[in-house]
């Protein structure tokens, strides 16, 4: 029976809502286990059969507090009744003294079982949902042998293991939600079903509340495991209890403990059954079993694998029933446990834990970052990745479910691979991982417990925080970030936003549900955590430029609708929305040119597609392979901060019917530079051409360090470096690429005075002057760059004014000296050499 009254489904969204305060429960929770607390400490005697539990709290203490949530605040006026009471129930003569330990004892132990389930918590995932959850985990087709490969890992621990080196036999598995680490324990539980195998897998999840995760918790094994009064030699009593019952039924064990995972009733069972061998165990055990001295484990001894999901909640310190004041953090008390157990059981065998969670804060050892594949599993993956972009979009769409999180694709299909679940399911589920389950539709979930939905933003930008900072670990434990390393001792944690592309779906929803989302709550954050030194944003004005970027792009794919497909749109279409169709042409001096030309020249891309939901930063050189991975995964590219030219690339490709598909890519320059220069530069021709981006294989002419290039798993295809004549795309023709240049450091204010101070324009020049490569040299021809010089609605007709406003105050915040000398440097130097403007260096 629950202290909480049944919630009421909400059948559109298939979450619960808040559930409501049962007085009568909780009065008789509370009495149970006044009463168990203190027949435990010997205090009192236990009753009689038939005799009832002495009354100390009554029903109509708590009518007056309508949630788990408002009674938690007031935990205090319980406190002090039960306190009052106590003495006047019990013996006074005996626990006067301790009454108000007592009270506090059984005020934690109700608000660890049933607090904090408001509407600040995580809703709760209806019956319907929760029975697909189950199918899902257990009818679904496991792919890969992650479970194999851990079980081998366990084993090396198992043979190395020597109690005077290691502190205890466990180890810490962490990652972010939906990567498959129950799935994982699962499929290595029924591996130790077989009869030769010396592991047995005994799963836990130590979840106090309810969620939106699976397996559900097992909480009659957890109580019974480390109790509200337990003190370590108890929690060893029952490790012992563990491996004893284990080895007893050593080849039956398994069958019964694997139900652990989708059967609630065996975790009575089960508990049931170990209680019982922990008495045995009290009858026989005899005074002097530790081993004294080092203790090692024989490679052939029996392992028993004790999982504990969730791991998290053993983090919170509640008091110490030993002590009645101390306070005591049930992860030491386990870990202590483990190290006494295995003592105990000496080399035969033992337990070996395992902690699982999403927070980094239950390790404090090293986790291993995975490497790239070699090039030539590589090219097999290109291939693939063409064959979505180029293929149908439900092929298209199928692909980026398999894209990211395992979780995607298992959750939301079926055990033969068809889905169970429609395109706002699989999106609304995202959107509500990066609030922390709450609802993204309801204004009430952007608060500062889901950080106003900035991980929507952080997810989409290709940004991370610093590693030193607290919001490193958080946003792997509650905002679906990806933990890559931790440092030795914990003192940093490296994380960042993975290419997920069904999770940045969901950002874009997070982006535009609400009218005033963005400017309201989420940039408003954002620009917190910048001040805060909290993100490493790779430069302010890029990171403004990406947002204003996505934008555009969203503005393209959803028009006034408030869901993105991920789907891809004409090239014309975006430089449509850029606002193409209605500036003005200039040639050298700022000078009229032809529009005509212009619109040509940009009716060439209406057969040419693009689409991007998210940045992702690369780590060398792109190529052909480059862009195809990043279209298939609906991702640009951020060059590294050194890099010549250019700061950010968009991939598009040309496909039709019987004619060999192509691809090219936009770049785009962003400058925050004040003053800005005259007219027209070398920074948004010259520089911003093909050739001069993979002009040098060492950014700004730099030899690199002795050994390869580091690989991480963020880019795949960018395999390494390349000189000029190996890459194909530093010859493409100017006029086959996209060239954009943001300055977003001045407000529109323009005057009519001067045709130099109109902040958006189209610059036209030749190719022959644009470019010093051989193959320019013959035909000449017009090459355009888009030029906007300012941030606000008027130069991107896309903004609303509220986001404007927000985009300028986050450029504004950033304090850059030497972009405002390097202006004015530059500026000096146009006057010098021969006064004309537009020759900028």
């Amino acid at each position: 029976m629950s202290s909480l009254d049944v919630p009421m489904e909400n059948t559109e969204s298939g979450l619960k809502s808040p559930p409501q305060l049962n007085p009568d429960v909780v009065a008789a929770f509370m009495n149970n286990f006044i009463y168990t607390f203190l027949s435990e400490k010997g205090v009192i005697s236990k009753l009689q059969a038939g005799e009832e539990v002495l009354v100390v709290a009554y029903p109509r203490d708590f009518a007056k507090f309508a949630t788990p949530k408002e009674l938690q605040k007031n935990k205090v006026i319980v406190f002090v009744g039960l306190c009052v009471a106590i003495p006047f129930v019990y013996p006074r003569e005996i626990v006067i003294d301790v009454a108000d330990s007592i009270a506090a004892a059984a005020v934690n132990a109700w608000i660890d079982e049933f607090g904090e389930k408001d509407l600040d918590s995580p809703p709760v995932l209806s019956d319907e949902l929760m029975q697909q959850l189950k199918l899902t985990f257990f009818e679904t087709e496991y792919h890969g042998n992650a479970h194999v490969n851990f079980a081998d890992y366990l084993w090396r621990c198992w043979k190395v293991y020597d109690s005077e080196i290691f502190r205890a036999l466990y180890v810490t598995v962490v990652q972010s939600s939906g990567f498959g680490k129950s799935r994982m324990l699962f499929e290595l539980a029924r591996r130790a079903k077989a009869p030769s195998s010396q592991m047995k897998v005994l799963y836990t999840c130590a979840r106090l509340h309810e969620s939106t995760g699976y397996p559900e918790a097992t909480t009659n094994l957890r109580n019974w495991l480390i109790p509200e009064s337990s003190t370590v030699e108890q929690i060893t009593s029952r490790l012992e209890a563990i491996y004893n019952y284990a080895a007893n039924n050593w080849e039956e064990v398994q069958g019964e403990w694997i139900k652990l995972f989708n059967e609630k009733k065996s975790d009575v069972i089960v508990r049931r059954k170990l209680d019982q061998q922990a008495e045995n165990d009290k009858k026989v055990r005899k005074a002097g079993k530790i081993v004294r001295g080092s203790v090692k484990k024989n490679q052939d001894g029996k392992m028993v694998v004790l999982v504990v999901d969730e791991a998290r909640s053993l983090l919170n310190e509640k008091a110490d029933p030993g002590a009645l004041t101390v306070k005591v953090n049930d992860f030491r008390l386990l870990r202590r446990a483990l190290a006494l157990v295995n003592n105990r059981i000496g080399a035969e065998g033992g337990i070996f834990g395992v902690f699982v969670d999403t927070s980094p804060k239950i390790s404090d050892s090293e986790s291993e970052v995975e490497t790239l594949s070699e090039e030539a599993e590589l090219k097999a993956e290109i291939a693939a990745y063409k064959a979505i972009v180029t293929g149908s979009e439900n092929d298209a769409w199928n692909a980026l479910l398999r894209m990211g999180r395992p979780m995607w694709w298992s959750t939301f299909t079926d055990r033969d691979g068809l889905s169970q679940a429609s395109f706002g399911d699989l999106v609304t589920e995202a959107a509500n991982k990066l609030l922390l389950g709450n609802d993204f539709k309801q204004e009430a979930s952007y608060n500062e417990k889901t950080m106003f939905g900035v991980a929507s933003m952080l997810c989409r930008l290709g940004v991370r925080p610093y590693s030193t900072s607290t919001l490193a670990s958080q946003v792997v434990a509650d905002f679906m970030a990806v933990l890559a390393y931790v440092k030795f001792e914990s003192e940093g944690y490296l994380s960042s936003y993975a290419s997920d592309p069904v999770l940045a779906l969901g950002a874009i929803s997070v982006w535009h549900f609400l009218e005033d989302g963005l400017s309201k709550y989420i940039l408003p954050q954002l620009k917190k955590l910048i001040l805060d030194e909290a993100l490493e944003t790779g430069g302010i004005g890029e990171m403004v430029a990406r947002i204003v970027l996505l934008l555009a792009m969203d503005q393209c794919v959803m028009g006034d609708r408030s869901k993105s497909h991920g789907q891809f749109v004409s090239v014309e279409s975006f430089l449509n929305v850029m606002g193409c169709d209605e500036i003005e042409v200039y040639i050298e001096g700022m000078l009229p040119g032809n529009k005509e030309t212009f619109n040509e020249w940009k009716s060439e891309w209406k057969d040419w597609r693009m689409g991007f939901t998210h940045f992702i930063q690369l780590q060398a050189e792109p190529n052909e392979d480059t862009l195809w991975y990043l279209l298939g995964r609906r991702a640009a590219g951020i060059f590294p901060r050194n890099q010549l030219g250019a700061d950010l690339m968009i991939p598009v490709f040309w496909n039709k019917d019987g004619e060999k598909e192509r691809v090219s890519f936009m770049l785009i320059q962003v400058k925050s530079r004040f003053p800005k220069d005259d007219g027209f530069s070398q920074a948004a021709s010259k520089k911003l051409s093909p050739w001069f981006v993979s002009e040098s294989p060492h950014p700004k002419g730099k030899k690199p360090k002795e050994g390869p290039a580091p690989k991480k798993p963020a880019v795949k295809p960018a395999l390494k470096k390349r000189t000029v004549n190996e890459n194909p795309l530093s010859e493409t023709p100017v006029s086959d690429v996209i060239r954009i240049c943001m300055n977003l450091s001045k407000e529109e204010t323009s005057g009519p005075e001067s045709l130099n101070d109109s902040f958006r324009f189209i610059s036209s020049t030749s190719l022959t002057k644009d470019s010093s490569t051989p193959e320019a040299r013959g035909e000449d021809t017009d090459v355009y760059t888009l030029c906007f010089r300012s941030l606000g609605c008027e130069t991107y007709p896309f903004l609303k004014e509220d986001v404007a406003q927000c985009l300028a105050s986050i450029v504004a915040s950033q304090w850059d000296p030497m972009a405002l000398v390097d202006g004015d440097l530059e500026r000096r130097r146009v006057i010098d050499k021969d006064g004309a403007p537009w020759a900028c260096l």
